[in-house]
């Protein structure tokens, strides 16, 4: 039976998004394998040992925590709105938008498996597996289950993608005047060459400002009024500085070109 290291362990369940926070929760003693607190990053796990984190934490996940900071710097409301999150993974942007009084959030991914158990029960989610966000504009234009209401705010927390190939199919699925939050990841909207420099870790504060300015511009080119940018309170994998757009879908981009 293989056994693999508590940190790795811990992203491949799921459990945390990075090794990052794998190892923080382990250095905080707030890792037990088997009942036991783990104090080592390497400790080996079989497959059958059961890990926990027993920290209190707000919402399933840390991506609960980017959203919030967004909701509350911008003052957005969500209760009674009807919510898409694209690159759902294990429901952190879904978790916060819930708790924060949204009466619906469909949880699309284009992986499986991933939402976390706490959410899976809750009538008010509804999860979309396997689905490529690029493929949401048809899901809309063709009336699909769950698509046929448009949605009142748009989240999008995605990964080894860059927004400037997805925005214009995410404000399909969107209300004129309803939301659009992004998580901005620069070391996926950077050059491959820039990102390669730093191991994906871009920490060119020049490179930061070019990605915010080049997606703003974009959301603005498909008929959203940008409110602002702010810095991520979280960073993301491998201590990437993320950064978190909130714009006002104000026109349909037909009626904006």
């Amino acid at each position: 039976m293989k056994r693999e290291r508590l940190d790795r362990v811990l992203v491949s369940r799921s459990v945390v998004e990075s090794i990052d926070e794998a190892r923080t929760a382990i250095d905080q003693h707030h890792v037990h394998v088997n009942g036991s607190i783990a104090i080592s990053y390497s400790h080996l796990v079989a497959p059958s040992d059961e890990i926990r984190v027993v920290a209190s934490q707000r919402y399933v996940s840390r991506g609960g925590q980017k959203l919030e900071a967004a909701l509350s710097h911008f003052e957005i409301d969500l209760i009674g709105k009807r919510v898409l999150d694209a690159g759902a993974s294990t429901g952190g942007f879904t978790d916060c938008a819930l708790q924060h009084g949204a009466r619906q959030v469909v949880a699309l991914d284009v992986g499986r498996n991933l939402l976390h158990e706490r959410l899976i029960g809750d009538q008010r989610v509804v999860e979309i597996s396997e689905t490529n966000v690029r493929e949401i504009d048809q899901l809309v234009k063709n009336k699909l289950p769950n698509f046929v209401e448009l949605f009142d705010v748009v989240l999008a927390d995605l990964s080894f993608i860059s927004l400037a190939e997805v925005m214009a199919s995410l404000l399909v699925a969107l209300n004129t005047n309803g939301d659009l939050i992004l998580l901005v990841k620069p070391q996926f909207e950077a050059s491959r060459l820039e990102a390669d420099k730093g191991a994906g870790v871009i920490t060119d504060p020049t490179i930061h400002n070019r990605v915010c300015r080049d997606v703003s511009e974009l959301a603005t080119r498909l008929g959203c009024l940008v409110r602002g940018i702010i810095e991520s309170p979280i960073r993301g994998h491998q201590g990437n500085i993320e950064f978190l757009l909130v714009a006002k879908y104000t026109c349909p981009a037909n009626e904006s070109e």
